[in-house]
């Protein structure tokens, strides 16, 4: 995977020869390859609302399909779509400024990026036999209400990389990181405290 090797290779530019490395979403896919390709890069892992399984048939239809959209509607058709996966209905009615926050985010993306990274969810390897290989401490945060990646892809997760914590984010979805943003620093800050010096 492009990404992975991209992102190795910035590691490599900027003079960091081993970190905590985390990936939401599409990220922890990213974050599997990279660990396939230079395990000893790793002082620890954070998977953020991310799944180590390839994609379904109905799945990576869904992710063709995003990305015709925005081949053809442009990158702002992706906020609405993706926004109820990405925030709980309660944060959508009462806090607009966070909806608007994200959704300025996501358009940020070029078309280009934003189409290659449908692709990238939609042809992703199957990183299964991955976890059982990894050996680093490894921390993986979800949004309670995730729709995209439910509660029980993470919990698959974690019985499949032995030295792995689990962390529900109550009353989050998908960018459980961003809604619950105070409650996901602490769990990091907490976890990473306690890592081997």
């Amino acid at each position: 995977m492009t990404y992975a090797s991209d992102v190795l290779a910035v590691m490599d530019d900027v003079g960091v020869d081993q970190a905590i490395i985390g990936g939401m979403s599409m990220g922890g896919p990213i974050v599997f390859e990279m660990y396939r390709q230079a395990p000893e890069r790793f002082r620890g892992i954070i998977l953020n609302d991310t799944i180590a399984a390839e994609a379904s048939p109905s799945e990576a239809g869904l992710w063709g399909g995003v990305g015709e959209q925005v081949e053809t509607l442009g990158v702002p058709s992706l906020v609405d779509f993706l926004m109820p996966d990405m925030l709980t209905a309660d944060t959508r009615m009462n806090n607009p400024e966070l909806v608007a926050y994200l959704g300025g985010l996501m358009e940020q993306a070029s078309q280009e990026a934003a189409i290659a990274g449908t692709r990238a969810l939609a042809t992703r390897p199957d990183s299964a036999a991955t976890l059982a290989e990894i050996t680093v401490p490894t921390l993986i945060l979800t949004g309670q209400d995730d729709s995209l990646y439910p509660y029980e892809i993470a919990q698959s997760m974690n019985e499949g990389i032995l030295n792995s914590e689990l962390v529900l984010l109550p009353g989050a979805a998908h960018a459980a990181i961003i809604e619950a943003a105070d409650e996901a620093n602490a769990a990091i800050l907490e976890w990473a405290a306690g890592l081997p010096q």
